[in-house]
């Protein structure tokens, strides 16, 4: 059993954000990551994992993933880590219903490449640079419809458990639906519990 833990890895993410502004609700956004982590080898680690989320301001109703592929870690260690996956995924996206959008209601079913790059740096101890980014292009439609988005996040240790993180993040969407800007950008401030 103490084999079995030392090479398996789970993590899992869940948020909601709800932004008012004068009386009225302006964003809405859920989102939840589970994600499976199996190490094949020191250098080599499998990932599997399913994702759910639902967005206000791009008029997602439900997007639902699932994926699996390999992690290599190029640069393994504490204090600076790189390493990059290349994973397929699954996808399912329904954008909200009741507008008067031509692609309103719209429900696709698409199969994907998710690849990454994943670095951290650790500037002191106790603070630490991580910057993740993801290319997602349709397999279908390599060319035609694709999504990036990168998050760069400055966390500070508090504790052993508990660390705030400050994060910009950025995505961007060729093909984003009806009255929907490709471009959407964010600033987050969280704090961060580790088990």
């Amino acid at each position: 059993m103490n084999l079995l833990n030392r090479f398996i890895y789970i993590k899992w993410i869940a948020g909601y954000v709800d932004g008012i502004k004068g009386g009225d609700e302006y964003l809405e956004r859920l989102f939840t990551h589970l994600r499976w982590q199996w190490s094949v080898s020191r250098l080599v680690t499998w990932e599997t994992y399913t994702q759910a989320a639902s967005d206000r301001f791009r008029r997602l109703s439900l997007r639902v993933l699932a994926g699996t592929g390999p992690r290599f870690e190029i640069v393994p260690g504490p204090a600076v880590s790189f390493a990059v996956g290349l994973s397929y995924l699954f996808e399912h996206e329904a954008l909200r219903t009741g507008s008067s959008f031509g692609d309103s209601g719209r429900s696709d079913f698409n199969h994907r490449l998710s690849l990454y790059y994943m670095g951290r740096f650790s500037v002191a101890p106790l603070i630490t640079l991580a910057s993740t980014t993801y290319y997602q292009p349709r397999l279908d439609a390599f060319v035609d419809d694709w999504r990036i988005s990168s998050t760069l996040d400055l966390i500070v240790k508090l504790s052993e458990k508990l660390a705030l993180k400050v994060g910009v993040s950025l995505y961007y969407d060729n093909e984003p639906p009806d009255d929907v800007k490709g471009l959407d950008t964010s600033t987050d401030v969280s704090v961060v519990f580790s088990l």
